[in-house]
């Protein structure tokens, strides 16, 4: 698990690489999901907290991926800076990647830490 560090005022990418069929038949990459979506959750002991969505907030759809066009199953979100406006600096959270396609289901998880970037 890699864990990231998430600039005040940065845009950021949430990507999941690589998405394939997960059949014993098949091995194939889906390149055609709309269930691919991703929810960000504050960290609580080292684990998501995920009783309460921190983004988008939980009255609100989770975000979705796109399927970047010519690829082998690689999905992408832009989170703006505007976007982030409800994390705290110096907190951990959890970003979580699920993929729900044709009866398959999927989740990953990265946890990464919400920081002021700059000199002093």
């Amino acid at each position: 698990m890699a864990v990231e560090v998430i600039g005040v005022g940065n845009d950021w990418m949430v990507t999941l690489s690589g998405l394939q069929s997960s059949t014993a038949d098949s091995t194939s990459y889906i390149n055609s999901s709309t269930g691919v979506t991703c929810r960000v959750y504050a960290d609580s002991g080292g684990v998501a907290s995920t009783g309460t969505d921190v983004l988008p907030s939980s009255s609100t759809a989770a975000f979705g991926l796109s399927y970047l066009t010519g690829t082998n199953g690689n999905y992408r979100k832009v989170i703006g800076s505007t976007e982030s406006t409800a994390l705290t600096v110096g907190s951990w959270y959890w970003a979580i990647v699920t993929v729900a396609h044709s009866g398959s289901n999927g989740e990953w998880r990265n946890k990464f830490k919400f920081v002021r970037r700059g000199s002093t």
